[in-house]
This record gives structure tokens, sequence and C-alpha cells, in this order.
């Protein structure tokens, strides 16, 4: 396909458009029997919409789950760090003083710090068994952890 030169000053932009639409492909009554009409673009166009809408809702489910994994798995070395002797004390003692300090400074919803309390005041066994469990609320639970400090060791 060879562009013919167009001048926009002494010359109309009309002219290679009209060419345009004359081509055989790019009828309109054309588009209309491949079934390319108007509104047929404009669904075509709604779809695409709908399949961005859909690609970014799982994107954003799987970076959910990539997080919820990564969170998982901290609790999973806290479950660890709590069942050692000799690192098992200092690791509850410091997420107790965390949990202490959400309270005290009103970082957090009671119902975290409760719920917290109660887990750290488990068995090693027992708090591994709760704290990896899938329930909805232990997951949440799992966004918004004491054991923070163990991302830095």
């Amino acid at each position: 396909m060879t562009l013919q030169k167009t001048s926009f000053v002494n010359g109309s932009i009309a002219q290679p458009l009209r060419r345009m639409q004359e081509r055989p492909g790019n009828r309109p009554q054309n588009l209309a029997r491949s079934g390319m009409s108007g509104s047929k673009i404009n669904h075509m166009d709604e779809r695409a919409r709908h399949l961005e809408d859909a690609r970014q809702h799982m994107a954003a489910k799987a970076e959910n789950v990539r997080r919820d994994m990564r969170l998982w798995e901290l609790h999973r070395i806290a479950s660890e760090r709590l069942a050692d002797d000799a690192l098992g004390a200092q690791a509850r003692l410091r997420a107790i003083h965390r949990v202490d300090l959400w309270e005290s400074r009103g970082l957090c919803s009671s119902d975290y710090i409760a719920a917290w309390r109660q887990l750290l005041a488990l068995d090693a066994a027992s708090f591994r068994n709760e704290v990896l469990s899938d329930a909805p609320g232990m997951v949440a639970l799992r966004q918004n952890t004491p054991f923070g400090f163990l991302l830095r060791e």
C-alpha cells in the first residue's frame, strides 16, 4: 500500500478518507455482511472491557493468594519457633509485647487483640493447628500479625 501525499493547506483530508471508505473491504455494506456492523463493534468493545475487568479481577485474586501464602509461611515459621525450647519463650514474649503495644496505642481492633491473646496462650502444637487453619477468620487474623519481627531475622 502506498500513501498518497495530501496537503492539509491546499487539499482536503476528506478525499483520502473517502478513498479509504470506497475500498471494497471498508464499505459499510461489507462490514455488515461480515458481521462487523456498528452495534457488533460496540458489543466487541464491551466484551473486551469485560475481559479486561475479568483479567484484572483474576490478577488481584492471584495477588491475594500469594499474600496469603506468604503469611501462612510466616506463621508456619512462627509455630516452629514457638515449639523450639530455646527460642520459643522469647518469640512468644515478643509477640505478646506487640499485642500489648497494639492495645495501649489503640492500633488494632479489640477482637484481633483478644484472638491473638488466646492464640499466644496455647501450647505450641495447638497454636500451630489454629494459626495455620484455613478458616476465614484465621486467614484474616494472619494479615495482622504480631510476628512481623520474624521477617527481619
